[in-house]
């Protein structure tokens, strides 16, 4: 079961199996005009989330840099003196595949939160490109230091 709100200014009508999303009448359309297309995409979102989870695939690149779930935390070793224990959320699942880390969710904001802070945890630098990163996203590498 999902929730979620409208806010005062716009209007959701459910009928024939169709949600159809409106702007209060009362209201200018130059005011609403934003809203009304960010809760369509949202209730798009929740729909397609239920159909198929959200999927977002985590790199982990270098020596010594690895990761696993225990119970309901991702354990991180990332080059840190101590291991990095991040717990999931509620609604959130990770797996672990060599150095790919697959999070997964219904619910698409919150799958992209917490790849934004897994990946702040260790961001990749420009040297090496040693870090976390999304899986397939290049990385402006920088050249080193010449004699």
């Amino acid at each position: 079961t999902k929730n979620y709100n409208f806010g005062d200014k716009v209007v959701a009508t459910f009928s024939d199996s169709v949600i159809k999303v409106s702007p209060r009448e009362d209201l200018k359309k130059n005011e609403v005009n934003n809203l009304h297309g960010l809760h369509r995409k949202n209730i798009f979102n929740i729909v397609e989330g239920l159909k198929e989870h959200f999927k977002i695939t985590l790199e982990i690149n270098g020596v010594g840099f690895k990761a696993a779930v225990v119970k309901n935390n991702l354990m991180l070793t990332l080059g840190y003196s101590h291991d990095i224990a991040f717990a999931l959320p509620k609604g959130v699942s990770a797996k672990v595949e060599g150095n790919l880390i697959t999070l997964d969710s219904d619910d698409k904001q919150l799958v992209g939160q917490v790849a934004g802070e897994v990946i702040a945890l260790r961001k990749t630098e420009p040297y090496k490109g040693k870090g976390v990163k999304i899986y397939g996203k290049p990385i402006l590498r920088k050249e080193g230091k010449k004699k």
